[in-house]
């Protein structure tokens, strides 16, 4: 049994513009698939498929006639709502297909992989016909369809034959009726067909994108080459060859090199600076083949100035005489407008069927006559009618068959959209317990929220077909329904960039579609755009930056049970927590290392505008690495993720794995060392972070899915990012978060993170943005301070130093408005003044240097309850070095009222007062208790120390601590690691000096106190072989308490100190002694006994030498532990 294209549309084309708005209401209110019995089947090939009534009835249908199929197939629809040529594109409920039921079978016509569309370019002078690949398939290489018999089945009509042309009754034949009479009918001898080479290996050159790749070429040695027969080719007619390929933006020059029959050209780029990956070559050449048959050669050889180029398909059109009706062929007619044309069609048996497929999604059954002797279709081809599509098949021989999916259970997603949610979740199977769980936290908080999987989805809103317009398409239900309180919808579950099923064969119900953009910027690397799902708009005529985001979409890509638990128990513990009133007001900006100090720069200005946006009520702290070694950087970054901040954002490099670059600052897998209290969010904006889309985990989903701690969520890059607008919009985020954005009105209660995201991604209209995902429950409510704590003291607060004094005030809105129903608990926290140090870029060993300013040191806490908008804090500026008659502190104020989930903050300067004492000037000059160079770290460390105050600000103004080594002055924050307030202060610093060449070297500390007392210390040391001159051995391998080393090889008299490190390489515990022996009672700096844990020791002795040890491992066990 052998099939017929004779291929036409009977219709008018649609040439003006349709209405581009979506009818309010336009959803079905019902969906057909709430009751009844239905199954879903799958099909391939595009073609004739047959369904036996035993099938049927196997698969549970009582009356198989009865029985109704719906579908659209593979022929992908726009992503719109609304089309600007076509209309309305979405189905309001199923879509139903035409079937015909013929004997004991029921037929349908099915529209899988190989449908080729035909045009007619009617702007050529001689219009050539040919045939396009158009809208492709992104999302399933299988075309789906549902199958019922509780709803009335469609049969296929049946084309109306020509009519006749005698004249009307009443008129004379002369006569003008009004209409043209047709004329003799024309017959039609000759057709189109095609033959076309699309081979999908690989998505795009990155694993992402809209477009499939087939064979790749890349030098001038790669060259492919394809034989082609076009079958009953019309002598004497010129061949199209419609060629698809791409390459990347770094190839140059002449492209590709083709040969086809007599044509010959030289693919060129070009000459303009544009982005050859987002142009397809869909060029048509034109050549001849003599004779009636013959084979044409393909070659397409690439330039050696192709870096990356990729084949994506080749199609030759050409004309061809009209063949026997058989199955197999694929054939075009284009009557002539205006007047009747017979098509023949050879013989034609009792059993055979034509239907008209020019529409695939409607076909109608045409009937043939006989004329002269032959079997033929008759048509009159109207002005503005399209070509004629047959397909042909034998009704006794078997047609292709469906392959059953399975039973599909009733489903009425769109009675539930109908009322509206405040969430919609959208997960599969496997993350459907976990999805619900979410829910139920959000439901008990008082919101609305809608789980739903993602077939049921497919099966209500496309008929069964996987699309990312499925999703789309109940998110803009919801939206209709009260787009007031439709704000988030989160996708829970694994996102994949390759649903199609090229490299994969995942089953389209497991996995959620992460949609790709079809905008292709300069690397190639196409964006994962999920926020495309929250475009409400009917009909998307410009770039998706350019689009707004009505509904924030916020991901969780979790790809096991396990990693969907755990997000759930961090949203959960997130809800739960009632202490963010200790935290709700601090920032912490990490700036990666490089560029000479750019990310600096930016974390430096916009912590700064971030301040502002909450009314400089916020406690800021830098975290600049450039000023920290490479070991160094590890330790200080977790330790300040554990010191707990409610935000926290970076700016530098990154990658899947790493951040900063080459220096692995914090490598995934170090997520154990997280032990916060206070689940963060974070913003990520780096390169890469992570790519959900592709199965590629980093640092972001570390933080989610591989600690119980870390983050909460957070805005994650899954491409390439660039450091000024990733710095742009995380501005625009926080001002949208914390509602500072002009024109809006005032915040009373915290926005959801989704909402925030989605304004925020509505107005920065770049490109970039696209890269940012929201790795986060969208519902989520940050404890970030959208309201403000004032002072009923308006002239300003004075302190007394070791006295109590009692503050009072009240909660409002950032406009003032006060907050009566405000109920919960403040923090109140003393800062002490600012200090300023200078800090250059010791990875890169840039000399450039920049003033830090930390103003994050607090003195005192003190708590309050707050009680219907307000409160009464006792607080104490404590007796410090840090406060002296004169100086001005900050008294930082956060609240947080649990029940509401909103936060509030206020910052002021406050005055101190120092109580009188008798005459005791300060004289006594600090001291520089340690300068020593460590050869093992490659590091100099130094203690100095006062009975009063020390001065360690570094800038170059009112400097209190200098450092020369070399004579180079090495001010930075490297030099302030630790002040510890005690009697006598004291503070401690580590410089690395891995750029110093062997030889001999010094370094000079000079310090000062605020009474003007100075000290300075200068030691020479040798930088040589870093073999150790010693051994170092312990009397055990662990330690419930102290430990005794001992060292072997050196001078019983010389003096040294033992060095205790951290796995971190952090220096915990340094030892002074004299001799061979030394005791080391785990007791760190601040006398606190070093937690269990593996570290090191290792022995320096003193000046000139330098000799060392070897490091030595060893473990602190738990005291409390049984032995």
């Amino acid at each position: 049994m052998k099939k017929i294209y004779l291929l036409p549309l009977l219709g008018a084309c649609l040439t003006s513009l349709a209405d581009t708005s979506l009818p309010a209401g336009y959803h079905a209110a019902t969906s057909s698939l709430a009751e009844g019995h239905w199954v879903k089947i799958r099909i391939d090939g595009t073609g004739v498929y047959e369904l036996p009534f035993d099938r049927l009835r196997e698969m549970g249908f009582d009356d198989p006639s009865k029985v109704a199929v719906f579908g659209r197939g593979l022929k992908p629809l726009p992503d719109q709502f609304v089309d600007p040529e076509f209309g309305t594109v979405i189905d309001a409920d199923l879509y139903a297909a035409p079937r015909m039921v013929r004997g004991d079978k029921l037929y349908f016509f099915g529209t899988g992989h190989g449908w080729i569309d035909f045009l007619e370019d009617t702007d050529a002078e001689e219009p050539m016909p040919r045939f396009e690949r158009r809208n492709v398939q992104m999302y399933s290489k299988h075309a789906y369809y549902l199958l019922t018999d509780s709803q009335t089945p469609l049969d296929m009509e049946t084309m109306a034959s020509v009519p006749d042309p005698e004249p009307a009754e009443g008129e004379d034949e002369d006569e003008e009726s009004g209409e043209d009479t047709p004329a003799e009918p024309q017959r039609i001898a000759s057709g189109y067909s095609y033959i076309l080479h699309d081979v999908d290996q690989t998505q795009g050159f990155f694993g992402s994108g809209r477009i499939y790749f087939g064979e790749r070429f890349s030098n001038a040695n790669r060259t492919m080459s394809w034989d082609i027969a076009p079958q009953n080719y019309l002598p004497g007619t010129p061949l199209a060859l419609t060629l698809g390929v791409y390459a990347d933006d770094n190839s140059k020059g002449d492209f590709m090199d083709l040969t086809l029959g007599d044509l010959t050209r030289t693919k060129k780029f070009p000459e303009t600076d544009v982005n050859i990956l987002n142009n397809l070559f869909p060029d048509a050449y034109e050549c001849n083949l003599t004779g009636t048959s013959g084979t044409l050669k393909l070659n397409i050889t690439g330039s050696d100035e192709v870096e990356k180029a990729a084949m994506d398909y080749w199609l030759v059109s050409y004309d061809c005489t009209l063949p026997q009706v058989t199955q197999g062929m694929d054939y075009v007619v284009v009557p002539p407008v205006g007047e009747p044309a017979l098509v023949p069609v050879g013989e034609v048996g009792e059993n055979t069927v034509i239907w008209n497929v020019a529409d695939p999604a409607k076909p109608v059954v045409v009937t043939t006559e006989q004329n002269g002797g032959e079997n033929c279709v008759s048509l009159l081809r109207r002005e503005g009618d399209n070509v004629l599509r047959m397909v042909a098949f034998d009704a006794s021989q078997q047609q292709m068959q469906p392959e059953l999916i399975g039973d599909v259970a009733n489903t009425n997603l769109h009675q539930q959209a109908s009322h509206g949610t405040d969430l919609l979740i959208i997960t599969v199977p496997a993350m459907r317990q976990e999805a619900e769980r979410l829910a139920s936290l959000h439901r008990a908080d008082g919101l609305d929220v809608m789980v739903a999987n993602v077939a049921d989805i497919y099966n209500e809103y496309n008929s069964g077909q996987p699309s990312i317009m499925a999703y789309r398409s109940l998110a803009r239900q919801l939206y209709d329904a009260d787009r007031s309180r439709f704000l988030n919808v989160l996708l829970f579950g694994p996102l994949v960039a390759e649903t199609k099923g090229v490299s994969t064969d995942n089953n389209p119900d497991d996995i959620i579609i992460a949609y790709q953009s079809p905008t292709i910027p300069g690397k190639g690397d196409p964006h994962n755009v999920n926020d495309f799902i929250g475009m409400m708009t009917d009909c998307i005529t410009s770039r998706l930056e350019y689009v707004a985001v009505e509904v924030g979409v916020g991901i969780i890509p979790s790809r096991s049970v396990e990693h969907a638990r755990l997000a759930v128990d961090k949203v959960e513990r997130y809800m739960a927590e009632q202490n963010y009133d200790m935290v709700c007001n601090k920032l912490l900006g990490v700036a990666g290392a490089g560029d000479s100090q750019m990310h600096t720069t930016q974390v430096l200005k916009l912590g700064d505008n971030i301040n502002n946006l909450f009314g400089r009520s916020l406690i800021f702290t830098p975290y600049v690495t450039d000023a920290f070694s490479k070991e160094e950087q590890l330790g200080r970054f977790t330790g300040l993720i554990n010191s707990d901040y409610v935000m926290t954002y970076y700016l530098g490099h990154g990658s899947a794995s790493r951040m900063n670059g080459a220096y692995d600052m914090f490598v995934r897998g170090n997520e154990s060392m997280l032990d916060n209290n206070i689940l963060t969010f974070f913003f990520f904006g780096t390169c890469d972070i992570c790519e959900p889309d592709r199965g590629g985990g980093g640092i972001g989903d570390g933080f989610l899915f591989d600690t119980p701690n870390g983050m909460v969520g957070g805005v994650v890059s899954t491409r390439t990012a660039y450091s000024n607008q990733n710095e742009s919009f995380c501005k625009l985020f926080m001002q949208y978060l914390g509602n500072a954005k002009a024109g809006q009105p005032e915040l009373t209660s915290a926005k959801t993170v989704g909402q925030a995201f989605a304004e925020a991604k509505t107005q920065l209209r770049t490109l970039h943005e696209n890269t940012f995902s929201l790795m986060c429950d969208p519902a989520l409510k940050l404890a970030m301070p959208v309201l403000s704590v004032q002072t009923d003291e308006t002239l300003g607060i004075t302190l007394t130093v070791g006295q109590k004094t009692k503050v009072s005030g009240y909660i409002a809105s950032r406009g003032g408005n006060r907050m009566e129903n405000f109920n919960g608990r403040l923090t109140a926290k003393v800062l002490a003044p600012s200090v300023t140090m200078k800090s250059e870029n010791l990875i890169s060993h840039d000399t450039k240097q920049l003033d830090i300013v930390y103003a994050d040191n607090v003195l005192g806490t003190y708590y309050s309850d707050v009680r219907d908008g307000r409160f009464e804090v006792t607080v104490e500026a404590p007796v410090s070095q840090y406060l002296r008659q004169g100086v001005n502190v900050s008294f930082a104020l956060s609240a947080y009222d649990p029940a509401t989930r909103t936060a509030a903050s206020g910052k002021q300067v406050v005055a101190i007062e120092v109580p009188e004492t008798a005459d005791d000037p300060d004289t006594t000059a600090p001291a520089v208790d340690e300068l020593y160079y460590d050869p093992i770290d490659q590091t100099i460390h130094f203690t100095v120390s006062d009975d009063r105050t020390l001065n360690t600000n570094t800038i170059a103004l009112g400097t209190g601590l200098e450092v020369y080594v070399d004579g180079r002055r090495r001010d930075g924050l490297q030099t302030m690691v630790d002040v510890i307030p005690g009697s006598p202060v004291t503070a401690t610093a580590v410089i690395p000096c891995e750029a110093l060449g062997r030889g001999d070297h010094s370094v000079s500390v000079r310090i000062s106190d605020f009474a003007g007392n100075t000290a300075s210390r200068t030691e020479a040391f040798t930088v040589g072989d870093t073999a150790p001159s010693c051994t170092l051995t312990a009397d055990a391998y662990g330690t419930r308490s102290g430990m005794t080393f001992s060292v072997d090889g050196i001078a019983g008299s010389a003096k040294g100190r033992l060095m205790i490190a951290g796995t971190d390489g952090t220096v915990r515990l340094t030892v002074p002694f004299e001799g061979n022996e030394v005791y080391a009672d785990m007791l760190g700096e601040d006398g606190v006994r070093l937690p269990e844990g593996v570290y090191r020791a290792w022995v320096i002795y003193d000046a000139p030498g330098y000799e060392h040890s070897d490091a030595l491992h060893f473990a602190v066990l738990d005291p409390g532990a049984v032995q």
